[in-house]
């Protein structure tokens, strides 16, 4: 074992109340049984209300919403007007009618230069050649 291991386990112990004595870089419990670190982790582990599974499942599901999220602020953070894009799907959910329906709609509705999303790609749809 590794010293600063088994320091961490020698500690770890005193933490919970199991009596250590530490004799030059080892440590020895008194019944002569050494606390290894797995040891001292599992008990550690069973103090937890929860799981650390569920945490880490928690983690990657705020994780992936923010990554989902993440580019459907672009034309919010320009000024630029357009259609609220769905989760993941961007503006396809919205092409039900056709895409030129769509875009006429959005033509009238959001003037001669708004922003759509194909999917987490954002589009910039300008409606007139002079400013073009």
């Amino acid at each position: 074992l590794r010293s600063s291991s088994i320091y961490s386990s020698a500690h770890g112990a005193r933490r919970f109340g199991w009596k250590c004595q530490t004799t030059k870089g080892r440590a020895a419990t008194t019944g002569k049984v050494l606390v290894s670190t797995s040891e001292l982790v599992a008990a550690m582990l069973d103090f937890l209300p929860f799981s650390p599974t569920w945490v880490l499942v928690g983690l990657c599901l705020v994780l992936f919403y923010v990554y989902a999220k993440w580019p459907y602020s672009f034309f919010k953070n320009m000024g630029i007007d357009g259609p609220k894009p769905t989760l993941l799907f961007g503006n396809f959910v919205d092409y039900k009618e056709g895409i030129n329906a769509f875009d006429i709609k959005c033509y009238k509705k959001y003037g001669k230069v708004y922003g759509i999303y194909e999917g987490r790609k954002p589009i910039m749809i300008v409606g007139d050649l002079d400013i073009v």
